[in-house]
């Protein structure tokens, strides 16, 4: 199984490393995927309610450095078993890196082999980080409410999302803090222009970060530098386009020249998206629907793959074949081709 996980995951190099070597894969727009399937029942009216399959693969994201390896969250909801775990798709080794993780957000790779993430205990979010061979886990963060860790294009600093009172949520800040500092500098807080709600974010190579921002009461896609000395520069509001209130899946392409981000809706405007930050303008790639979305993404170091968390969902239903108003949810981890739009499950059991 190993051999024929790495020949998969080969064949996308193959594909796409000579036509998206210098700048960021282009796909043609996919209307409708149909494995798709539709719920009629989810539209009558009636009592639902979600269930988790008992394993669950959660918030993948690649190495900057080695485009056969990514990192995942793994629970086993049984045995209430939950890991940070690294998986190299050329060894087909597993490798735990830190055990009694649930992660609120994605967990990101720095180019200096550190790995942030944020462990949820008490329903309060704290920052950690451990280098990817698993040693040197450190608790970053012990006041208030923190997620989102993310790291600078060099990999030597740390930035995240702060809040001071988690319980009334009064003062959100966004701090950054070098691996070798013991104190972090408020990049902006929420008493300023606008508030970053930084728990989805990503950071491309030029030090710029995607991020959904407050301003003035409306939600927005927007970019900044790292610096903060220059204003937001919005993409679009997420609730007239979308009708939501955040985006929670996004990344940058290697260049810098694109990002991708998922709208987690299972009606016409859900799918995945590929936008160019210059003009704003983006694509859907790919629908979504009642059975099938992702929630979380990340692109390759040189710009082949995407890899997500994709949520599967079906009714479960009695033995005459009624819906019990039980819908079953599982996360598994694919890969997505971005010149085929391909998808192939990464086996991981």
């Amino acid at each position: 199984m190993k051999n024929i996980l790495y020949i998969v995951w080969l064949l996308g190099l193959g594909v796409v490393a000579v036509s998206c070597k210098k700048s960021s894969c282009t796909t043609e727009p996919i209307v409708h995927d149909n494995s798709c399937l539709e719920y009629p029942e989810l539209d009558s009216s009636g009592i639902t309610f979600f269930t988790n399959e008992r394993f669950q693969y959660l918030k993948p994201c690649f190495n900057p450095n080695d485009p056969n390896e990514i990192i995942y969250n793994f629970r086993d909801l049984s045995s209430n078993k939950n890991q940070l775990v690294k998986f190299n798709a050329f060894s087909g080794l597993k490798t735990v890196l830190v055990e009694n993780v649930v992660c609120v957000t994605q967990p990101k790779w720095s180019r200096k082999g550190w790995i942030a993430f944020d462990r949820s205990t008490n329903s309060i979010g704290q920052v950690f980080i451990v280098m990817d061979n698993g040693g040197s886990l450190t608790q970053r963060t012990f006041y208030g409410a923190n997620y989102g860790p993310n790291w600078d294009a060099s990999g030597d600093n740390l930035i995240w999302q702060h809040v001071s009172e988690p319980t009334t949520s009064a003062d959100y800040y966004f701090f950054k803090q070098g691996l070798n500092e013991d104190t972090a500098d408020t990049l902006i807080r929420n008493s300023d222009e606008n508030n970053v709600y930084a728990l989805h974010s990503d950071v491309s190579k030029y030090n710029v970060i995607l991020t959904n921002t407050i301003i003035d009461n409306e939600a927005f896609l927007t970019l900044r530098p790292l610096s903060f000395e220059q204003p937001f520069t919005t993409l679009f509001n997420i609730f007239s386009e979308f009708q939501l209130f955040k985006i929670e899946g996004m990344t940058w392409s290697p260049t810098g020249e694109s990002a991708y981000f998922t709208v987690n809706r299972s009606d016409e405007l859900g799918g995945l998206y590929q936008i160019n930050p210059a003009t704003g303008v983006y694509t859907k790639l790919m629908d979504y629907c009642d059975s099938k979305k992702y929630v979380s993404i990340s692109c390759s170091p040189i710009g082949h793959l995407l890899i997500g968390e994709r949520q599967d969902v079906h009714l479960k239903r009695n033995a005459q074949g009624a819906f019990t108003g039980e819908i079953m949810v599982q996360s598994n981890i694919y890969s997505i081709d971005l010149k085929t739009m391909q998808e192939t499950k990464i086996d991981l059991d």
